[in-house]
């Protein structure tokens, strides 16, 4: 699958999302989900977005994001 080519703008939102393949699941316990929301703040902080938003389910997620740096 070619790649998109997206330039990330200083305040500009971001809708980031994700499936499982075949619509299979990717969070089987709390755990998981605990587990995501720690890495995506860890990154956040690294990379200097701010989490507006986000929804977890069984089989996929969606993030809100701000990018509050160059």
């Amino acid at each position: 699958m070619p790649r998109r080519n997206i330039q990330f703008v200083k305040g500009s939102y971001y809708h980031i999302y994700n499936r499982g393949c075949n619509r299979e699941r990717i969070f089987f316990n709390d755990e998981n989900y605990d587990f995501l929301i720690r890495k995506f703040r860890k990154q956040s902080y690294r990379y200097g977005a701010a989490f507006i938003s986000y929804c977890l389910m069984p089989n996929h997620y969606h993030l809100l994001l701000r990018q509050d740096h160059d």
